[in-house]
């Protein structure tokens, strides 16, 4: 059976980024990835460099997941923030250039 997925990921793995850990969970389509706390995943961003340069990668990284067929879910203990890849990109991310990101804003 065709799934429309060229990819399929199954992992359980914890990476330290700086001081910051997350955790890192795959299990066929979908990935999560969990930090720990909102601001945390905001000093990984400002290690990525601008705004531009992070607007480009979010790009890429959104399209080639897309394209397999994978979506990541990024995400704190708490609450879902963004998804990436196979998704409905919302409304707001495509005037931005990202289709195939969704922003989760409740």
């Amino acid at each position: 059976m065709n799934t429309g997925r060229l990819l399929s990921v199954n992992a359980d793995l914890t990476v330290t980024i700086g001081n910051e850990v997350v955790n890192v969970c795959g299990a066929g389509e979908s990935v999560t990835v969990e930090l720990s706390s909102v601001s945390a995943g905001y000093k990984i961003l400002r290690g990525i460099g601008g705004l531009k340069t992070l607007r480009g990668r979010l790009a890429a990284l959104s399209q080639s997941l897309s394209t397999v067929g994978l979506s990541v879910v990024i995400r704190t203990p708490s609450r879902r923030l963004v998804t990436l890849g196979k998704v409905s990109g919302s409304g707001l991310m495509k005037l931005f250039g990202l289709p195939n990101v969704r922003l989760h804003l409740s």
